[in-house]
């Protein structure tokens, strides 16, 4: 008489405490030298085209009047305004305290983080098709693109928006391939990179927007939180459509949504800014009654900081 044993699990399935393996788990992750050779002649070449010439142009050209003399009112202690939080302009800074107040320091730090950008783009592309040609062609064609080219090669603090993204995309992609601490430690990398990306500028915001969509929708489809598909566009309607509800020409619909747009905007706004945009910008009276936390941590005393 023979007896019904269960048959072992095998030795590499998850457990419970691993949480679900990633849509690619189990994918071959050998190092391909060619995608390697490819990737790093991209940002060569990419390098090149912004780095030739870069002081050609004499500064200010475009939004240069603004971005290398914030980074240099940071570096001289001066109070200003500025509507957007400070890590561009540090990076900016950085450069001007290395090469000097000249065209190459204001211009030096986009360029080399411009450069990053069809990298990151292959590198996004890989992870998520992992096909080698279609990684090397979504980086070559990031590299003609004349947008990013402009961008890179002027003192303006777009380019380290896309790339903090990029990156904080990449890092989304390879947790979400890994289990336990590994998967936790590349999804806290990837808030980072995201944080980063809000702290240049806010239209960073827009790449928080995107992973809570796409959160949301993945936690959707397991079955695990339906009903907060109804939140999420809720706040969605209110935050977004009734941002443009303005004027007598806004349709009735959108003019109700107006009181909640504005209050969750500006009210964000205030409590993220706080000192950080200077004397200028807020009564100091109301400005002291905002809650610290709030506050940018590590700015300079002009900015209401502690360096």
């Amino acid at each position: 008489m023979t007896h019904d044993q269960a048959s072992p699990l095998p030795s590499d399935a998850p457990s419970p405490q691993d949480g679900l393996p990633g849509p690619t788990a189990g994918r071959a992750t050998a190092i391909d030298p060619f995608l390697i050779v490819g990737v790093l002649g991209i940002w060569l070449m990419a390098l090149v085209m912004r780095l030739w010439q870069l002081d050609q142009f004499d500064a200010p050209v475009f939004d240069e009047v603004y971005f290398p003399e914030f980074a240099q009112n940071y570096l001289d202690d001066k109070s200003f305004y500025d509507v957007h939080p400070p890590l561009g302009k540090y990076l900016i800074a950085v450069a001007i305290l290395l090469f000097g107040r000249n065209e190459f320091g204001f211009r030096i730090m986009p360029a080399l983080f411009g450069s990053l950008i069809p990298v990151l783009v292959a590198g996004v592309a890989y992870r998520l098709s992992y096909q080698r040609t279609f990684a090397l062609l979504a980086g070559a064609l990031m590299l003609t693109d004349g947008l990013f080219l402009v961008e890179s090669r002027y003192g303006l603090i777009n380019v380290f928006l896309v790339v903090f993204g990029f990156a904080a995309q990449i890092f989304l992609l390879v947790g979400l391939e890994q289990r336990g601490m590994q998967r936790a430690g590349f999804f806290m990398l990837s808030g980072l990179m995201l944080g980063a990306s809000v702290a240049v500028k806010w239209n960073g915001l827009w790449f928080a927007f995107m992973f809570g969509g796409l959160g949301l929708l993945i936690w959707i489809l397991a079955a695990q939180v339906r009903n907060l598909l109804l939140l999420g566009l809720g706040m969605l309607v209110a935050g977004g459509l009734g941002w443009f509800a303005e004027g007598e020409a806004a349709p009735t619909a959108l003019q109700i949504l107006q009181p909640f747009a504005h209050p969750l905007w500006f009210g964000m706004a205030l409590v993220i800014l706080t000192l950080a945009a200077g004397s200028g910008a807020f009564p100091k009276a109301f400005v002291s009654i905002l809650p610290k936390w709030g506050s940018w941590p590590r700015l300079p005393s002009c900015a209401g900081g502690t360096i």
